[in-house]
């Protein structure tokens, strides 16, 4: 080959390569195997086995865990909780307020934690979207009805979490796992044998499948019948207040994450 071929054909590869190089720097949307290969940021769950059957290895931050189950499963979250303090924990609609005293045995104050209850849809959808866009937040925890959430509005909240780097847990009903969800991990928890046995409906990057049970709440075995209201020492039952003028809504939520 004459020598100014092989300078050409040269010459032209460095090109191709800095041109490469170019649109790979401008354009975030090209999808790189070498990049999906990079270990994406996780909190350790507090559980060996369940960290061992998670594909990153905990819970994934910057995205939504959706976690299908009734209440909130308190002790499954604490061990990764306590360890993100300090910082808000914004529970948006739950079906009860945890209890303080329970919260501050396992060393989480009650002034961490902000509740908002009794609100639509679009009110908790906005609220919990703001308040993952702020990065001011432990956890955001969110309780969502199976129906009149679209698929736009899940995904909305996974854009919001990977904004502002939040641990995002949702809560549904079981009857959920029927659907697709854009979450980045999917769980379904079921007390039973005097444990808690979830199994992995969705992860990325790795498989699904995998069931692991743990021994959190053995004295539950018994009320897996009853409401979980009636569950012991985890929650316990709003108190009533005298009925007042409630708030702006735009007002109040900004002050809450703001601090």
């Amino acid at each position: 080959m004459p020598s100014s071929t092989f300078a050409a054909d040269v010459a032209g590869q460095a090109s191709t390569s800095d041109v490469l190089e170019q649109l790979l720097h401008t354009r975030a949307d090209i999808w790189r195997a070498r990049s999906a290969m990079q270990r994406r940021e996780v909190i350790s769950t507090g559980f060996p086995a369940l960290d061992a059957a998670l594909h990153d290895g905990g819970w994934p931050l910057g995205a939504s865990t959706e976690l299908l189950s009734d209440g909130l499963n308190w002790p499954l979250l604490l061990p990764a909780l306590v360890s993100r303090l300090p910082g808000y924990i914004f529970l948006i609609d739950p079906p009860c307020v945890p209890s303080a005293a329970y919260l501050a045995h396992a060393g989480v104050a009650p002034e961490q934690l902000l509740v908002l209850r009794n609100v639509s849809v679009h009110d908790n959808l906005w609220a919990a979207d703001q308040a993952l866009r702020a990065g001011a937040s432990a956890l955001v925890c969110q309780w969502l009805p199976n129906k009149a959430i679209t698929d736009r509005d899940l995904r909305q909240l996974q854009q919001a979490a990977v904004k502002g780097g939040a641990w995002h847990v949702l809560l549904r009903s079981r009857q959920a796992a029927h659907t697709a969800a854009p979450a980045a991990l999917r769980l379904a928890a079921e007390v039973c044998d005097g444990g808690l046995q979830l199994t992995v409906l969705k992860q990325r990057g790795g498989w699904a499948g995998q069931q692991v049970q743990l021994s959190l709440w053995p004295q539950l075995a018994a009320l897996t019948l009853q409401p979980v209201q009636n569950r012991p020492v985890h929650l316990e039952n709003l108190p009533v207040l005298r009925q007042g003028v409630v708030p702006q809504r735009t007002a109040q939520l900004a002050s809450l994450v703001n601090g």
